[in-house]
């Protein structure tokens, strides 16, 4: 697992850990998308079971844009999102 520093650029003002998509470019988050913002709250609920990327995997195979927009600007990489930066936990 690698934790990427969250640049001020695409900081939000969300609280405490939550998961993300991120655009990585090179050893940067460039783009950031919390789940909470994007996803519809069904497969938000499912991200505190035990298998959080089936979740996020069966989603993006039914909006594909949400993987798009990122992917135009770097590879993409699910992870949770804490004060220590995107601790990345898979590519997508």
């Amino acid at each position: 697992m690698k934790i990427y520093p969250i640049p001020e650029s695409v900081c939000d003002t969300h609280d405490g850990d939550e998961w993300a998509l991120a655009a990585i470019l090179g050893e940067r988050v460039v783009a950031l998308r919390y789940l909470s913002d994007t996803a519809p709250r069904a497969i938000v609920d499912q991200l505190n079971e035990a298998e959080p990327e089936f979740s996020i995997r069966q989603w993006l195979r039914k909006e594909p844009m949400a993987l798009c927009e990122l992917r135009a600007l770097g590879d993409v990489s699910a992870a949770v999102v804490s004060s220590d930066g995107f601790a990345e936990v898979w590519l997508v």
